[in-house]
């Protein structure tokens, strides 16, 4: 779906488009944990990165520059405050997108 949202824009009108590629390829598990649920979150994994990459690599091969991003991790509210100077509303994911993209002003 992303990709043929993007897809709909001519080349030259986009001008950044970042590519978020999980770096984890280990699923971690405590010595308790159920193993069909670990195999589960392990697919799901591996789903997601090769999902990503082919969306990089046809946006690519249609002309786009992409940007491979690894995630950052976290960011609580009051950093994300601190880093953006943004004091809206929200959530963790949104967080998480915006820092993808976000530029600090030059000077700043």
């Amino acid at each position: 779906e992303a990709y043929l949202k993007i897809k709909a824009y001519p080349v030259g009108l986009v001008s950044r488009i970042v590519v978020e590629l999980p770096k984890s390829k280990t699923v971690w598990h405590g010595a308790g944990s159920n193993v069909k649920a670990t195999q589960r979150i392990g697919v799901n994994v591996g789903g997601v990165l090769r999902e990503a990459t082919l969306l990089a690599e046809g946006l690519e091969l249609l002309g786009y520059k992409v940007e491979r991003a690894e995630p950052r991790g976290k960011v609580p509210r009051h950093k994300f405050e601190k880093i953006t100077g943004y004091t809206g509303q929200c959530n963790e994911h949104e967080r998480d997108a915006a820092l993808l993209v976000y530029r600090p002003k030059r000077g700043a």
